[in-house]
């Protein structure tokens, strides 16, 4: 088994690439610091492995923020994004609840008088900080994998959207408006307004994605999810047809008292509507009778034509859910326990199940697909084109390839093999046979001389091996060690043959690069040995020299002894 990997090279800069304050003491610089620390990147953040997928990406990510004029600017996919998305999904539960209960059951007067400002006034000023913050926290594109942190773009991007229009009227200050009007038709309207907030369930229902999976109850989400939505529509359909009445007594009939709406509220009118909106929504009762008003009656109709809609909706979900998406888990689920019983029975030590099992995570994801039988069904045609489109990444990453035609490249893809490794494996150890050349697609490697001299680390888009393919050496000098779950794709010595002799000018480049790396592991293991020769030399010399030291008063003191 290896050891485990002890890093030699050194780091230029921070992993943060702030620059360095060398005033410690200075705490408002500290706190701006630890500021900007939190508003990069983070490795924590739920979302981090669908965008970046090695280290060598995060560093890449974290240098261009902190070094671009936007450095101010809010990663999405940082600490402070994801404590600013924590208490906001604590705080439009509020909204989501309160603003429809207040501007349909409510006498908002009466309850202005009584003094439920307090509450209202915290969650008032965090959506208005909300709506400061969204200027500056920069924007996800989840189907390209990339992140907006352009202020110009992020500010169009809101101001042109439907939130903005949202989280500015779940933000107005009404609390301080409200008692001051004595127009009851305009409060209903600007307390009315503030109900636009509901709007915004979509962004609550991801940020309680992104924290259940931080608390690893990714299992549970869509229970979870669909307690919460079933919840909220439910109190939202009381709302409305409470609010039809109040609708009518304001602008229809403002003359056939208005008191009569409330003369029920000591006897909970909210759970007598609850229970006549679930009938209709269920189909169990009827409230379409001849004495109803005709704004009532499309109300019901609507109820029923929803409630229909929501069974047939939650139907479709729940199949398509139990035979796609839970069979791809439970099938993951199942190659899981058969590998731990394969562990048991083969009685491996828990350094090897360990990463066995984090082999199998990183190779299906959570997901369980029969890779190969799928592309065995594809013609050769699809499958270089599949091979083309799912290694384009590599090919921009790897530099050789940027003046290599598209026929030779679609050659040199057809070839490629995909080998992941784990943390410590020796991918290449030196004097092993030279048999292929690697390209690394996300991971680090590190390069070191065959006494262990660590040289450089290989990262995305970096290859090794072909030093021996180009220069004809029949073993490798070099020992290749992973220092993180690398992914590469490997071209064996007869399709590399195939493949870059055709072409000169690569082979050139190759070869070149290779001689440039010999020379310098040439050069490291020389100066080693050399390091090592004078040290064993000296020692023996001092080991000599101490010696003779010591057998000198030896001598002495037996002469005159006789």
């Amino acid at each position: 088994m290896s050891k485990p990997h002890i890093c030699a090279v050194q780091h230029e800069t921070s992993k943060t690439f702030l620059p360095y304050s060398e005033d410690t003491r200075n705490v408002f610089k500290k706190f701006l610091r630890n500021l900007r620390h939190w508003s990069l990147v983070w490795k924590g953040h739920p979302q981090f492995s669908h965008f970046y997928r090695s280290t060598t990406a995060y560093l890449a990510e974290r240098k261009l923020h902190s070094s671009s004029r936007y450095s101010y600017i809010i990663h999405p996919i940082s600490k402070l994004c994801f404590s600013m998305e924590l208490v906001l999904m604590i705080s439009y539960p509020f909204a989501f609840i309160y603003y429809p209960l207040a501007s349909s059951f409510y006498k908002l007067k009466h309850l202005y008088h009584k003094g439920y400002t307090r509450t209202e006034t915290t969650f008032e000023f965090i959506f208005m900080l909300e709506v400061i913050m969204r200027f500056f926290i920069g924007r996800k594109k989840s189907r390209l994998k990339k992140v907006i942190i352009n202020q110009k773009k992020i500010i169009l991007n809101y101001f042109l959207s439907i939130y903005f229009f949202i989280d500015i009227c779940g933000a107005l200050p009404i609390t301080y408006v409200l008692p001051i009007i004595e127009d009851r038709t305009i409060l209903i309207c600007l307390a009315s307004l503030r109900t636009m907030k509901i709007l915004r369930l979509g962004s609550f229902v991801s940020y309680l994605h992104n924290s259940l999976k931080v608390l690893h109850m990714s299992a549970y989400q869509g229970v979870i999810k669909f307690i919460a939505i079933t919840g909220f529509s439910i109190h939202w359909c009381n709302c409305i047809y409470y609010a039809v009445k109040r609708v009518r007594y304001i602008f229809f009939e403002p003359t056939a008292g208005y008191s009569a709406i409330f003369k029920n509220v000591t006897n909970s009118p909210y759970a007598d509507t609850a229970f006549k909106t679930m009938g209709v929504l269920l189909g169990t009762r009827r409230e379409m009778g001849s004495k109803r008003k005709i704004e009532h009656k499309i109300l019901m109709g609507l109820y029923l034509f929803l409630g229909r809609i929501i069974i047939m909706i939650l139907g479709v979900i729940m199949i398509n859910q139990v035979l796609q998406a839970a069979e791809l888990d439970i099938k993951y689920r199942e190659v899981l326990g058969q590998l731990n019983e394969f562990m048991s029975r083969k009685k491996l030590p828990l350094a090897t199940r360990n990463r066995l099992i984090s082999f199998y995570e990183y190779k299906f994801q959570g997901k369980f697909v029969r890779e190969k039988k799928i592309e065995n069904l594809l013609s050769d045609r699809l499958k270089k084109e599949t091979n083309f489109h799912s290694s384009n990444q590599l090919i921009k990453q790897v530099k050789i390839f940027e003046d290599v035609p598209t026929k030779i490249l679609g050659e040199v893809l057809s070839h490629l093999k995909i080998e992941v490794f784990l943390p410590n494996d020796i991918i290449i150890s030196a004097g092993s046979p030279a048999e292929c050349m690697y390209f690394i697609a996300s991971g680090t490697v590190a390069v070191t001389t065959a006494s262990g001299r660590e040289v450089c680390h290989l990262e995305d888009g970096g290859y090794f091996g072909e030093a021996c393919l180009v220069l004809n050496r029949k073993k490798s000098m070099s020992n290749i060690i992973a220092l993180e779950i690398c992914e590469t794709y490997r071209l064996d010595s007869k399709s590399f043959k195939n493949c870059f002799k055709s072409n000169p000018g690569i082979f050139q480049k190759l070869k070149a690069e290779a001689e440039r790396r010999e020379l310098e592991t040439q050069r490291m293991e020389e100066e080693f040995q050399e390091k090592l020769f004078l040290k064993t030399y000296l020692g023996d010399i001092r080991r000599d020299t101490y010696d003779s030291i010591q057998s000198g008063p030896r001598r002495d003191s037996a002469q005159k002894f006789i």
